[in-house]
This record gives C-alpha cells, structure tokens and sequence, in this order.
C-alpha cells in the first residue's frame, strides 16, 4: 500500500460526497486498487434525502465537521443498554454496506440527534463526522 500525504484527495471525496456525485465509489474504487489508503469517510447522503433540516442555512445552521468523541461530548449522554448497541450494530453494518446517512445534529435547545451514528462511526475508525449546529 501506498502512504503519503493523500488529504487533497479525502477533500476531493468529502466535497462531493454530500453532493452525491455519482463518480464517488468510481474513484474510490480506483485509489484503492492503486494502493492508496483512504481513511473511512462518514457517508453522508445527499441533502435530498435528508429526513430533515435540508433547510438547515435558511434555519442558522451551519455544516461542520469534528471527531464522533467531539459530538459525543457536546450532546447528553446516551446510556448503551441492549437497544442502543443493537442500533449501533446496524448502523455500523449500514456503514460499511455504503449505505449513507443524514449528518448529526445539535439543536440549539441543547437537544441533538445523532449519538447512535456517533459511535458508530467511532467504533469503525471514522474520524470525522458531519454535524449541523443551530
């Protein structure tokens, strides 16, 4: 495998990513079969396909990146009870299936949305997670 300075290239996917740029695993695909190692990206779907808060800028939001142990540490806590580690199992088997999902949330009443997927994404290594802040 190839290592080195790839970050354009996670930028490159990142950027598009959420615009659901058809190419994506196109050229993911490529880099890997190159050599390159490509860090685990949260897969955000298209803001079409959001459940909600497309509106998110017309709203005061703004779309951040930061670490799931970041967003884990804004929001309450989330107790893992069987429930939960079974969400967070399914999540992480819709995350490495390609599946995409909405980016976190934290609303300004304190409220959030995302803790399942949080540690999801922690648990499979992924580094940064997308997060709407109100």
């Amino acid at each position: 495998m190839k290592h080195g300075n790839y970050n354009y290239v996670k930028e490159l996917i990142e950027k598009y990513q959420h615009n659901n740029w058809p190419e994506i695993e196109t050229i993911k695909n490529s880099l890997r079969a190159e050599g390159i190692l490509l860090e685990q990206l949260y897969p955000i779907a298209s803001k079409s396909e959001w459940y909600g808060n497309g509106t998110y800028k017309s709203e005061g939001g703004k779309l951040v990146y930061m670490s799931p142990d970041d967003f884990l540490n804004k929001v309450r806590p989330l107790k893992i009870d069987d429930d939960s580690r079974e969400n967070i199992d399914m999540l992480k088997q819709h995350i490495s299936q390609g599946k995409t999902l909405d980016p976190l949330i934290i609303y300004k009443n304190g409220k959030e949305d995302g803790r399942h997927r949080a540690y999801a994404a922690k648990e499979l290594g992924i580094k940064r997670v997308p997060v709407i802040v109100f």
